[in-house]
C-alpha cells in the first residue's frame, strides 16, 4: 500500500511539472530531409487494364520544391497593430506597420509628441527631417515576453502629412541571436557573427515593426502630464 501512494505521488508530480512547463521556443525547427523525398513513380498496371488517353490541359508541369518548405516555423503569439487612438485604423502592408489616423488630428503635435516619447524613451536618432516629418532611431535594444533574447533593432518612423494622415513604422535593422539555425550550421558560422546585423525575415519584418507601433502608440495613448501637451483630434465643423 505505501508503495502504491508513493507511485501515485510520483505520477501526480511529473503530471503537474510537465503541465506547468513554459516553453520559450520562438521557431519549430524542420528537418531539411523532407525536401529529398524520392519522385512519384510510373504508374503500372497490371495486364489487360488500359490508361485513359492523355490530356495536355489537365498536365501538371513538374515543380522544384521550395526551400521556404524546410524553413522554421514562427510560433509566437501572432501579434496585430492597435488602433488607438480616436477614430483610427491600424494595419500591416508592405512591410510597414500603419496607423490611419482621422481626418482632424493635429499632425504636427503628434509629431511633437511622437519626438517627446523618444527622449522620454532614451532612444536616440541618427536622422530627423522635422520638415517631411521622417526619421530613422539608433540602435533600440528591447525584449519581450515571447523572445528567448533580447534584440536590438532600428527603425523609421515617419507621420504623412496627406489627407488621412498616417503614422508608419518600418524596421530598416535587425540584430538578434541566430536561434532558429541548426547545429551544425552553428558550429560552422562565427559566433559574433550570429549577433550581427543582418537582414529581417518577412516574419520578423513584419513582428518587430507592428511591436514599434504599438509601442509608440500604447504611450501616445495614454493620458498625459502637464509638461506634456495632448494629441488632440478637432471636431469637423458644424454644417
Amino acid at each position: 500500500m505505501s508503495s502504491l501512494k508513493q507511485t501515485l505521488a510520483l505520477l501526480s508530480w511529473l503530471f503537474l511539472a510537465s503541465c506547468s512547463r513554459h516553453s520559450t521556443s520562438e521557431s519549430l525547427p524542420v528537418d531539411p530531409s523532407i525536401t529529398a523525398c524520392e519522385p512519384l513513380k510510373a504508374l503500372q498496371l497490371p495486364s489487360g487494364l488500359t490508361v485513359p488517353s492523355e490530356d495536355k490541359r489537365y498536365q501538371i508541369p513538374p515543380k522544384p520544391v521550395s526551400s521556404l518548405i524546410a524553413s522554421p516555423l514562427d510560433i509566437r503569439p501572432p501579434i496585430q497593430p492597435l488602433a488607438l487612438l480616436p477614430g483610427s485604423e491600424a494595419y500591416y502592408q508592405g512591410k510597414q506597420a500603419i496607423l490611419q489616423l482621422e481626418q482632424t488630428t493635429d499632425t504636427p503635435l503628434l509629431w511633437q509628441r511622437l519626438k517627446q516619447w523618444l527622449v522620454q524613451a532614451g532612444i536616440t536618432t541618427i536622422t530627423q527631417d522635422d520638415r517631411h516629418s521622417v526619421l530613422v532611431t539608433d540602435w533600440i535594444t528591447a525584449d519581450t515576453l515571447d523572445e528567448k533574447k533580447e534584440y536590438s533593432a532600428r527603425y523609421r518612423l515617419s507621420l504623412t502629412s496627406k489627407t488621412p494622415a498616417m503614422l508608419i513604422s518600418e524596421l530598416i535593422a535587425l540584430k538578434r541571436p541566430l536561434e532558429h539555425l541548426p547545429q551544425d550550421q552553428k558550429q560552422k558560422t562565427n559566433p559574433a557573427a550570429l549577433s550581427q546585423e543582418r537582414t529581417p525575415t518577412a516574419s520578423e519584418q513584419r513582428h518587430y515593426a507592428i511591436l514599434m507601433l504599438n509601442r509608440l502608440i500604447t504611450d501616445l495613448a495614454k493620458p498625459t502630464t502637464a509638461a506634456e501637451t495632448p494629441v488632440q483630434v478637432t471636431p469637423p465643423p458644424k454644417s
